[in-house]
């Protein structure tokens, strides 16, 4: 994420104090208010999106592994609070994979791969209108910055300083 740098000059608690322009800061509420939080939301977004991916290989390499494995497997099951229990997996040709609120649909190893690898480019497409997305945020920011740093600038020259 590269920062949006901000006129140094320029301190709200100044502005108020000698009277300059609300217009500036208005400008400044629509950064803190609107275009931050947007930002950080998108972000989050994307990390999430991230993880997904990360969760997907992890799987894959697990299916992978299993894919040349033959006979039952034993496992430890967690129960919740980091409670678990031993487990023997019988038929280790298929498995349970959530496909979003809640449900989870059983497919054979070589169907998880491709349901899989069809999930990972929705992925990597959202990430990508994410990544756009928070550009244009930033975009934004620096428009909204500049045109502070522009009302400021004419309300010093015309203060006579």
């Amino acid at each position: 994420m590269l920062p949006v740098e901000r006129d140094t000059n320029i301190n709200l608690k100044d502005l108020a104090t000698t009277g300059l322009s609300k217009k500036i800061i208005r400008y400044e509420e629509l950064i803190e208010e609107q275009l931050k939080p947007r930002l950080q939301e998108v972000i989050n977004n994307r990390d999430n999106c991230f993880n997904e991916i990360t969760e997907g290989e992890k799987l894959r390499a697990f299916i992978d592994k299993e894919m040349s494995r033959t006979g039952p497997m034993e496992v430890q099951v967690d129960l919740g609070h980091h409670f678990y229990a031993k487990a023997t997996v019988e038929d280790t040709n298929s498995i349970l994979i959530c496909v979003g609120m809640g449900l989870y649909v059983r497919y054979t190893l070589a169907e998880a791969k491709d349901f899989l690898d069809s999930r990972q480019a929705l992925i990597e497409e959202r990430i990508k209108a994410l990544t756009s997305d928070a550009s244009r945020i930033k975009v934004e920011m620096k428009i909204v910055l500049e045109a502070i740093n522009e009302v400021a600038t004419k309300e010093r020259i015309a203060a006579g300083g």
